[in-house]
């Protein structure tokens, strides 16, 4: 089976501060074991969704560094979803980033995700951070 190439994320990363919920995509937007890539505060976020739950995990594998976007999510019954990268297959638990595979040791980086009026929103520090003011 053949995979087509995995989307680019959006190009226009939504504007808010780095500490609020941003609005990411409509809830109803994506159907059972999909997943959408988006920009958030200059971070690559996949966006998914597994039975009626919402998950946001950075848009890279920490064992290849390649995009997630299009790797198989899963969920066995009674067990906790996963998401398998595209490229060599690694598993990650898509609740806590925990590893469920032996090709690494890196876990995922998860945000907090929630659904408030039908919407999707997230939470995604900056990519690249403020300095601390030594002064303060």
């Amino acid at each position: 089976m053949t995979r087509s190439p995995s989307p680019a994320p959006d190009p226009e990363p939504p504007q808010a501060s780095a500490n609020d919920f941003v609005v990411v995509l409509d809830a109803d937007a994506l159907g059972d074991r999909e997943s959408r890539a988006v920009w958030v505060h200059g971070r690559a976020v996949l966006i998914c969704r597994v039975g009626r739950r919402h998950f946001a995990v950075a848009n890279r594998c920490p064992h290849a560094g390649r995009p997630l976007a299009g790797g198989r999510l899963s969920q066995r019954p009674f067990g906790r979803p996963t998401l398998a990268c595209p490229v060599h297959d690694a598993r990650f638990d898509l609740t806590t980033g925990a590893v469920r595979s032996r090709l690494t040791q890196k876990r995922l980086e998860t945000y907090p995700v929630r659904v408030v009026d039908g919407r999707v929103e997230v939470a995604v520090p900056p990519a690249h951070p403020e300095p601390m003011d030594d002064d303060a």
